[in-house]
């Protein structure tokens, strides 16, 4: 998988962190980027965007409601220039 996928995975994982964002608030992000890596790997498939919500649309009818939406809210804090805005999602030296 892709270092930048991983990158831009921890900064918003770090975010939502350090923003008090609930656990399972956290959970669900973790949780649809973790199954969205094992589907993009396991079909070696590089993520875009595009790759990335139709994963989603592809499974809306097999989710409930809430966890479809969810998931598309974790899946557009991927977009270019919306994850980079967090910084590394690594602690910086004090």
């Amino acid at each position: 998988m892709q270092a930048n996928y991983q990158d831009a995975v921890a900064a918003i994982l770090f975010h939502l962190k350090q923003q008090g964002s609930s656990l399972s608030k956290i959970h669900s992000h973790e949780s649809c980027y973790h199954m969205l890596q094992r589907y993009l790997e396991l079909n070696d498939i590089p993520f875009s965007m595009e790759a990335a919500v139709d994963w989603n649309e592809n499974r809306k009818f097999n989710l409930c409601y809430d966890t479809y939406i969810s998931y598309r809210n974790a899946l557009f804090m991927l977009a270019p220039g919306v994850h980079s805005q967090f910084g590394s999602g690594k602690k910086q030296p004090i």
